[in-house]
């Protein structure tokens, strides 16, 4: 390395510590800048490309500038494939590299990128046992579970997201700087998790480190507008199980601080987009025509501000079409019947044929078309479709409530091939719904309605297709206990390791409700690890 090139580096360096100490954006400009200088020799050194790779992230993450997310990635990739690396800093590259394939699968929703951005997380886990090098990994590879999770449904991701996240957390000490960030991911990672559990002890735990990541001292304006974001929705999904107004007051704040805090960033369109579902639901709540309209001029504005092409797109529209849907039922205003449509439509317009929201998007854009009363067929068939789909859903609350609709409204006009196919498809979802990782009082809740509704397609289906119906509604709890009655002698004869995993994870499943005056202080949500 030549005396400049040093010289390049060491400036480069001291920008980049001015930067992480005032957040100042000249000083990442200028690291940036000399950094990049630094590496044009032949053998650059990987921990500088790392820090510039980190650099580069940053911007984009303030300005949006997608040459600078590639320039990161290319420079991470660069950071990790330079021979002769010591184990310990080329599990630290591995872990830096996730962040920015993250953030460019949220920009363009490609697999690929956020498959990889796990990839190289659980790499870096894998070749290091250093607590500071693995909190990384760890927070890293939890973000980009989550993320997956988010575009697949896929519950091994959220509950593995959980788990990562709360072993961060629990590396990082009040005072360190990051450990706002991982209480952060801990909380985001909780409350898609009870949308699988049904467990309000994930919220509560999910709020709990919300406001302690918010509450953090020495954050800068967006990281807290970030957590307060994250915060918002929090509140606003347990405001959904106590039905608290308070809910949606804290909600509402979260989401005001969050607004104000960020500038012309450019996730204030999810920020924006958040408000406003706040807004709305206690608008609708204390059926309050103000809060409806400035919940309106709020996703409006989240829309305007959207790419044509922004991976958050449909679900911007999505809330816009929910939001004045609403504003029709208080007001009759045709307009915003209008509207509410055409945001629904939109939105599934922009869905990848194969995206886990699809479901939803086809049952909402339904929910708006029976508001007409010229538009049944129309409805029915968009819940004919999202009963159909092949792919999974991010929640079974709605893929139920599209199957159940469809059921009814098949029955209603005398179809009974709807009814059929709608009441059944809610009766084969139930085995997913009532998962056995729920505990008992929660499974039973979520199959109380299963003979009803396996009654009522018995009414139009075939007698061998009714009485299928009827013993798949009774018999999904007996199946799942049968499920985990095999025998483990075999097992333990060759792997006795792995059958006392089996039985330890056997004798979770079976584990007393944690409300059962049998089993008082019971704690726990998680599978034995």
């Amino acid at each position: 390395m030549t005396m400049l090139e040093t010289f390049f580096e060491g400036r480069g360096v001291l920008n980049a510590l001015l930067y992480s100490l005032g957040n100042r954006r000249r000083h990442l400009d200028r690291a940036i800048t000399y950094l990049g200088r630094a590496v044009r020799s032949g053998q650059p050194d990987p921990l500088v490309l790392a820090v510039l790779g980190n650099g580069l992230w940053m911007r984009y993450e303030r300005t949006g500038d997608v040459e600078d997310l590639e320039a990161a990635i290319r420079r991470g990739r660069q950071a990790v494939a330079v021979p002769g690396v010591e184990e310990g800093q080329r599990a630290g590259n591995l872990a830096d590299l996730a962040a920015p394939l993250r953030a460019r699968f949220h920009r363009y929703g490609r697999l690929a990128d956020i498959d990889e951005a796990v990839a190289v997380a659980a790499e870096a886990l894998r070749a290091t046992e250093d607590p500071a090098t693995r909190a990384v990994a760890l927070t890293n590879l939890a973000a980009a579970r989550h993320s997956r999770y988010l575009s697949t449904a896929d519950r091994a991701d959220v509950l593995a997201a959980v788990e990562g996240a709360r072993e961060a957390v629990s590396l990082t000490g009040p005072r360190h700087h990051s450990h706002a960030l991982r209480l952060h991911v801990l909380a985001e990672a909780l409350a898609s998790r009870f949308v699988n559990t049904d467990d309000v002890r994930d919220l509560d735990e999910a709020v709990t480190a919300g406001r302690r990541a918010v509450g953090a001292r020495k954050l800068f304006d967006h990281s807290r507008a970030r957590y307060a974001d994250n915060l918002g929705t929090i509140y606003r999904l347990r405001f959904g199980v106590t039905g608290e107004v308070a809910d949606l007051d804290a909600a509402i704040a979260a989401g005001e601080l969050a607004v104000s805090r960020t500038g012309d960033r450019p996730d204030r369109v999810v920020f924006l987009g958040n408000l406003a579902a706040s807004l709305w639901l206690r608008g609708r709540a204390r059926d309050d025509t103000g809060d409806l309209r400035r919940a309106v001029a709020a996703a409006e504005r989240a829309v305007a501000a959207t790419p044509e092409d922004g991976t958050n797109r449909p679900l911007v529209l999505h809330n816009l079409s929910m939001i004045t849907a609403t504003l029709y039922d208080r007001t009759s205003d045709m307009a915003a019947l209008g509207r509410s449509e055409q945001a629904a439509e939109a939105a599934l317009a922009a869905l990848d044929p194969r995206h886990p929201f699809r479901g939803l998007a086809l049952t909402r854009l339904a929910m708006v078309q029976l508001r007409r009363p010229d538009a049944g067929a129309a409805a029915r068939a968009n819940l004919r479709t999202a009963v159909e789909l092949p792919v999974p859903t991010l929640t079974l609350q709605h893929a139920l409530q599209a199957a159940i609709q469809l059921g009814e409204l098949g029955a209603e006009a005398g179809n009974r091939e709807d009814a059929v196919l709608g009441y059944g498809g809610a009766v084969a979802l139930l085995p997913a719904a009532a998962w056995p990782g729920l505990s008992r009082s929660i499974r039973e809740d979520r199959l109380a309605g299963a003979t009803e509704a396996a009654s009522a397609a018995a009414a139009f289906a075939d007698p061998v297709r009714a009485v299928e119906l009827l013993e798949l509604a009774r018999s999904v709890m007996w199946s799942q206990q049968l499920d985990r009655r095999g025998d483990l002698d075999r097992l333990r004869a060759v792997a006795p390791a792995l059958a006392d995993r089996l039985t330890e994870i056997r004798a979770w499943f079976e584990r007393p409700d944690p409300e059962s005056p049998l089993n008082p202080g019971f704690g726990g949500s998680s599978p034995p690890g």
